[in-house]
């Protein structure tokens, strides 16, 4: 059975259509995540600052970068089509159209990393599972650095996962560039996750 990666299929628009459900029943929780992240907004103050010094509205050193990098970097691009002057909550706003996207990204890529695994079907439950489990949408409504870990954690499954599968000449050619990006990107929001490498070398040592 060919898989195909780029296409669409009606159970990928069936994921689609779950990723918007599962946001508008968050939306009427009544408990939601801080909007602008935990207590000093750290990331939604340097996207903020980011984009405006990329925009040269504001100097280069209103920019303070405190704690992991990534959520900068990742709330910054919504945020620079944000008027400057725009209230904190028109920048929430647009995080988290950017964030929906980027879930249904995830949410597709997952499906996809399963079915590279173990079939189609496996491709299938694991994505209807990830879309189920309600904690990667009900963080995504606030400016933290929970969605852009979710979103380095499905890339690295999908790009490890079609690597193993398609061209394992190289870890650095291939569908590899991919799983090294999530990963990096996890490690740039969740510096804990460093802990991963030594398991990750052990996991090898024993596979090799």
């Amino acid at each position: 059975m060919k898989i195909r990666h780029l296409g669409f299929d009606n159970f990928d628009w069936l994921l689609i259509a779950l990723v918007g459900i599962s946001f508008f029943f968050v939306d009427l929780l009544p408990m939601h995540p801080q909007r602008l992240g935990d207590m000093d907004y750290t990331y939604h103050t340097g996207a903020k600052a980011l984009s405006a010094a990329i925009r040269g509205s504001a100097p280069w050193t209103n920019l303070a970068i405190t704690r992991a990098p990534a959520p900068v970097l990742y709330y910054s691009v919504p945020y620079l089509l944000v008027s400057p002057g725009s209230s904190d909550y028109t920048y929430w706003l647009a995080g988290l159209v950017w964030t929906i996207v980027w879930m249904t990204i995830s949410i597709l890529a997952i499906r996809r990393a399963g079915e590279l695994v173990g079939g189609r079907l496996a491709g299938q439950l694991a994505a209807t599972i990830a879309v189920l489990s309600p904690f990667g949408v009900y963080y995504s409504y606030s400016i933290d650095a929970e969605a852009p870990a979710y979103v380095g954690v499905a890339l690295f499954a999908y790009g490890w996962a079609k690597w193993q599968k398609s061209d394992q000449s190289s870890p650095l050619l291939g569908s590899a560039w991919l799983a090294w990006a999530g990963f990096t990107i996890l490690l740039l929001c969740r510096l804990n996750s460093l802990l991963l490498l030594p398991i990750a070398g052990l996991a090898g040592g024993v596979l090799w």
